[in-house]
């Protein structure tokens, strides 16, 4: 590959990038200063979400921002502690193109108050910038685990 086409190249990335974040709610001061990272999502077939984008949804610290997240905010349900109920709740969601939570699931169960819990918690998540292909925004799902245990 010459240099030439190496350039544009690279060019064509940033300047598709650069249009498609300006589509986000957020502006690109924001992104920067938040440290937005991206994050590598799941496979999700479905007419209008993409498997591979050019990029991924990015969130404040990428996937340690999640999970600090998650561990600032997750509370063990009262009843599950006290009946002694411990497992793994995987969530799967969507980063809609406007980055907002979607399509929110339990994908493993283990109680519906542990559950309910993990659904809370994600619900809260800050918006993140979507996912982008050819310069359009585009749908990514995640799946993410919560491990209750004491």
């Amino acid at each position: 590959m010459t240099k030439a086409r190496v350039l544009f190249s690279i060019v064509l990335v940033l300047t598709s990038t650069t249009i498609g974040y300006s589509q986000s709610k957020l502006t690109q001061k924001q992104i920067k200063n938040r440290n937005y990272q991206e994050v590598i999502g799941g496979k999700y077939d479905s007419a209008d979400t993409l498997t591979n984008p050019d990029t991924y949804a990015m969130y404040p610290e990428g996937m340690n921002g999640i999970r600090k997240h998650i561990s600032e905010r997750l509370i063990y349900p009262r009843n599950a502690y006290k009946n002694n109920i411990q497992g793994r709740v995987v969530v799967r969601f969507v980063v809609e193109k406007n980055g907002e939570i979607g399509e929110i699931e339990v994908v493993r169960s283990v109680d519906p108050e542990l559950d309910a819990e993990a659904i809370r918690v994600i619900k809260k998540l800050k918006v993140w910038v979507p996912a982008y292909k050819d310069g359009k925004p585009v749908r990514v799902e995640y799946m993410f685990p919560f491990n209750f245990q004491f």
